[in-house]
């Protein structure tokens, strides 16, 4: 939006001689964004936000600024308008779904043929728009000035009474700009009885159109609804004056206002017999009630951070044209028909705060981060910061999926599909975390970084029925060698029992690890999946990708992936060490014959169990398989057991009698049998 400081300041005197004015009007909101010289006047060009439809002209400009000034706004010269009772003949049906508030100005034998004036030419220049002739001139001009669209109609072209409706299909139009329009059907237009006159509030027909010879107008003066007009713009790609405005917002009360001064100009530079205002409404119709905002200056206080009095609040509402009444501490506003931004009190804080200037507002420094390992962090947080030390890195996604590629990952019926998605690429909610780091491997792994340690954080969103849940979930990917490049040893692979360990050391609390019967997750492989549990609860899976997604994505290396539901995982207890014992270890290897189908995590928890005296450590170092030696329903299992006390060095007696307990402990619960050496 440009302004002329000229032109502004016949309706704010004080705007001409202030120096400041541009930094004035991006501190109440209207971005400068550059200033230049047009002759003798200077130009502001104001980058204008789009809930400021109020403010796209100079009248609305100065209205605003007259808040940051003690002088008044001058009115808007005009010329009285009579509104007689008669039917205008040139008025047909009008759809107040589409305008519900219609008015129009018939003018006779007006003289077109005068030349518009210098300052109106110049004016319209610095705009951006050109002379056309008389007529169009004065209403390019008074839309510039009061911020309301006209179009006029030749009257001696139109066949019958002008009318508003929705097209129908296959209908067109020859506009103004030269392109002649076919018509989708509901598209908002001005007809008469044989043709298409005008796109309502976005462009004209040929038609109809102005010349230097027509002397019988029809200005139109009316209020579209927003939404119709920006869809019209949309739909043909094309974006005028008059559309920018009606998009925005206009003021649907003032019709006799600005067409009175229309008339004052038309009366001002030519001359005309007889002219007829005729309008049609249907107030219902508006989407924009007259609002009344309550409130108090508790809130005002409150929300702005600073004390104000009453009377300031008034005074700014006031000389911003609200109707301000007050009852004690509590504050009525009524909000101008012109305010399409003004729907709640916030609305009314931004007013006050604008006005005030944010730069008279106290800055307060905020709290200092607590970052103290003492003090209970976020689970996310916790989990992150372990997975990095664990040599992890990570990675950040979008929350959207191309369509359908989810379907590889899990069932249809659970995807969350977007209605109006910005890409095909970003179509689907994501529903895992996992086929995201799938696409991250596989992007890193074609530029030849084959190992490596992923994780990210963030949530997923699941359709159940009608419902749509929403988790906060950890996942993670490891793949490719354990260990770098060596002569001297052979490079290790990542497996299963890797990803485990990780699991193992960064969540709190009982861990367990349950092979699932069947296949619950798609998007893992049969034979090498688990879900996990976290204080009996169960809070995720883990294990290798299956072989669809390996044949979907052409991945070879074999991956492994873990997902957990953070919202039941809870990281409440601080820090605790423990002094380390001075007095040696001791250690004592023990080996078992015992049933194949008892697993070690049955054994490890069974001597757990025990509370064996002096025991700090037990892990398993060996499983072994030898049908010569001991049947096939056999193995053989190898246990590294650890004492050590804080008190004294512990004697080979204290030792063994502990080493019975455990042997004892096997034998009675598997039938377990110590192997000869």
């Amino acid at each position: 939006m440009k302004v002329s400081v000229k032109w502004l300041s016949e309706y704010l005197e004080p705007v001409k001689k202030d120096k400041k004015l541009s930094i004035k009007m991006t501190a109440l909101g209207l971005e400068v964004s550059k200033i230049y010289q047009s002759k003798s006047d200077q130009i502001i060009d104001i980058e204008m936000t789009p809930n400021r439809g109020d403010c796209l002209s100079i009248y609305g400009i100065a209205r605003d600024l007259k808040s940051l000034y003690k002088s008044k706004l001058k009115p808007i010269t005009k010329q009285i308008l009579i509104n007689k009772p008669n039917v205008n003949k040139n008025i047909g049906n009008i759809n107040h779904t589409i305008s519900p508030i219609y008015s129009c100005l018939e003018i006779k034998n007006i003289n077109n043929k005068l030349s518009t004036p210098k300052i109106i030419k110049q004016r319209l220049k610095d705009y951006g728009i050109s002379s056309v002739n008389l007529i169009v001139d004065i209403l390019n001009y008074t839309m510039i000035e009061v911020g309301q669209p006209f179009h006029a109609f030749d009257l001696n072209t139109l066949d019958g009474p002008i009318s508003v409706r929705f097209s129908k299909k296959g209908e067109s139009i020859d506009a103004l700009n030269g392109i002649k329009y076919k018509l989708t059907s509901k598209t908002p237009v001005i007809v008469d009885s044989s043709n298409i006159q005008a796109i309502a509030g976005l462009i004209g027909s040929q038609k109809s159109a102005i010349t230097k010879k027509t002397n019988h107008i029809l200005i139109e003066c009316a209020y579209f609804l927003p939404d119709l007009i920006r869809k019209s713009s949309k739909t043909y790609k094309l974006q005028t004056d008059s559309s920018y405005r009606f998009e925005r917002g206009v003021n649907p009360f003032s019709h006799h206002i600005v067409l009175e001064r229309v008339l004052n100009l038309l009366s001002k530079y030519s001359n005309y017999d007889s002219y007829k205002y005729y309008t049609k409404k249907n107030i219902k119709k508006i989407n924009k009630p007259r609002l009344v905002i309550s409130t108090s200056i508790d809130s005002f206080i409150k929300l702005l951070g600073m004390p104000i009095k009453m009377n300031t609040i008034k005074k700014i509402l006031t000389d911003l044209n609200f109707l301000v009444k007050n009852n004690g501490k509590k504050i009525h506003v009524q909000v101008p028909d012109y305010r399409f931004d003004i729907t709640n009190e916030y609305d009314l804080f931004e007013e006050i705060a604008r006005v005030v200037g944010y730069e008279n507002f106290d800055s307060i420094k905020l709290p200092p981060l607590q970052n103290n390992f003492l003090f209970k962090s976020s689970t996310e947080n916790s989990i992150s910061n372990s997975l990095v030390i664990k040599g992890y890195k990570e990675v950040i996604n979008f929350a959207f999926l191309p369509k359908s590629y989810e379907t590889i990952f899990y069932k249809k019926n659970r995807i969350v599909s977007i209605n109006n998605p910005i890409s095909e690429d970003k179509s689907d909610m994501r529903v895992s975390l996992i086929p995201s780091l799938v696409k991250s491997y596989k992007y890193n792994f074609s530029r030849q970084n084959t190992s490596m340690k992923i994780f990210e954080t963030g949530k997923v969103y699941w359709k159940y029925k009608n419902t749509i849940s929403e988790l906060q979930t950890v996942s993670a990917l490891i793949s490719g060698d354990n260990s770098m490049y060596s002569l001297k040893e052979d490079s290790i692979k990542y497996n299963f029992f890797d990803l485990k360990g990780d699991l193992l050391s960064i969540l709190p609390g009982d861990i367990e690890f349950k092979n699932i019967k069947g296949n619950k997750n798609d998007y893992l492989s049969e034979n090498c999946q688990a879900v996990i549990f976290y204080n009996k609860k169960e809070i995720g899976y883990c294990g290798e990708i299956s072989d669809k997604i390996y044949q979907v994505e052409s991945l070879k290396s074999p991956i492994y992936v873990f997902e957990i539901f953070t919202q039941d995982v809870e990281f409440d207890e601080a820090i605790k060490y423990r002094e380390i014992s001075p007095f040696p270890k001791i250690k004592r290897d023990l080996t078992f014959i015992i049933n194949n189908n008892i697993t070690s995590d049955e054994i490890l928890k069974t001597i757990e169990r025990l509370r064996v005296k002096y025991l700090i450590n037990i892990r398993i170092t060996d499983i072994f398989y030898d049908s010569k030696e001991f049947s096939e329903n056999e193995k053989s299992i190898s246990f590294e057991i650890i004492f050590q006390d804080m008190n004294i060095t512990l004697k080979d007696s204290q030792i063994t009698t502990q080493i019975d307990t455990i042997v004892n402990a096997m034998m009675k619960a598997y039938k377990a049998r110590l192997r000869d050496k």
